[in-house]
C-alpha cells in the first residue's frame, strides 16, 4: 500500500482508551465475550492450517484485546513477548498488506480459546455481506480486488450446526453488544466508538499498550512524514535492538490484572 493510501492510518485526538474507568476483572470480562460468541454456535470444519492467519491479522474489538493480551502476559515466556512486540514495531512501518498475526505458533493460534470474533466469523459471513465489506475496501485504497489479501471467504470453513442461520443481522448485534462492552469497560465515547476506534488488529493494540497512546500518535506522524521505506526500515531495527537492550521490562509498565 502507497504511503497515500495509508494517510487514514488514526491519529487519535480522543482520550487515552487505556485510561479505564475500573480494573477489568477479567474472568468477568471473559464471560461476558464468551456470552456474546454463543448467540449462536460459531464451531467450524476449519481444519485449523490458519492459512488466512498467515496473510493477516483482523481487527479486533478493545474488550477482546484485554483478555488476549493478559493471556499473553501471564502464559507467555519473555522470549516470545519480545517477538511478538519486534514483529508488531515492523507491522505499525510496514506499508505491506500481508501481515500474518504475530500470534501465530508456527501454523497454530497461540489463544485460540480466546480468539475474536472477526476471527470466529471468517469464513461464515454471508457471502453477499462479505463481497460488499470487500467493496467498500476497494473504495477506501483504490486497490482491485485481487490485490486485497483475503477478498474471499475460507472456502473449508463451514459452521458445524446450521440449525440457526447466521444472518448479517445477528453478526451486526454481536459486534453491537462488544462496542458495549467497550464503552463500559474503557474510557471510549459514543464518538469514539462511532468512528471504530475501539477496533485496532493486534499489533496496533500491542504497540499501545507497551508505548502509550501519545506515544503512538507520534510514531504514525513520523510515519506518514518518512520520505522512503528504507527510512522506516532503518527505524525499526533501531527500535527493535532498544526492545532487545530493554528486555522484559518494557512490558511492566503497562501490565493489566
Amino acid at each position: 500500500m502507497s504511503k497515500k493510501k495509508n494517510q487514514n492510518k488514526k491519529v487519535s485526538k480522543f482520550a487515552n482508551p487505556f485510561v479505564e474507568k475500573k480494573k477489568p476483572k477479567f474472568l468477568e470480562l471473559k464471560d461476558k465475550l464468551l456470552s456474546i460468541y454463543n448467540t449462536v454456535n460459531l464451531e467450524t470444519t476449519c481444519p485449523g492450517h490458519c492459512v488466512c492467519c498467515s496473510i493477516a491479522c483482523p481487527q479486533m474489538n478493545y474488550s477482546e484485546f484485554l483478555i488476549i493480551v493478559n493471556r499473553v502476559y501471564d502464559k507467555f515466556p519473555k522470549e516470545k513477548r519480545m517477538e511478538i512486540l519486534k514483529r508488531s514495531i515492523k507491522y505499525f512501518f510496514s506499508n505491506s498488506l500481508i501481515k500474518p498475526c504475530p500470534l501465530l505458533d508456527g501454523k497454530r493460534c497461540s489463544v485460540y480459546e480466546v480468539r475474536s470474533l472477526s476471527c470466529r466469523c471468517y469464513g461464515l459471513w454471508p457471502e453477499d455481506v462479505y463481497e460488499q465489506r470487500v467493496q467498500r475496501f476497494m473504495e477506501v485504497t483504490g486497490l482491485k480486488k485481487h490485490e486485497i489479501p483475503l477478498n474471499t471467504q475460507c472456502k473449508y470453513v463451514k459452521r458445524v450446526d446450521e440449525s440457526k442461520e447466521l444472518t448479517k443481522e445477528i453478526i451486526e448485534k454481536m459486534y453491537d453488544d462488544l462496542n458495549s462492552l467497550d464503552a463500559g469497560v474503557g474510557n471510549f465515547t459514543k464518538e469514539q466508538i462511532e468512528k471504530r476506534y475501539n477496533q485496532r488488529t493486534w499489533h496496533d493494540w500491542f504497540m499501545v499498550n507497551v508505548f502509550g497512546e501519545q506515544n503512538l500518535s507520534d510514531l504514525s506522524r513520523f510515519f506518514l512524514a518518512a520520505e522512503n521505506q528504507s527510512v522506516l526500515d532503518d527505524f525499526v531495527v533501531q527500535m527493535c535492538k532498544q526492545v532487545d537492550m530493554v528486555g522484559d521490562q518494557v512490558f511492566k509498565r503497562n501490565k493489566h490484572g
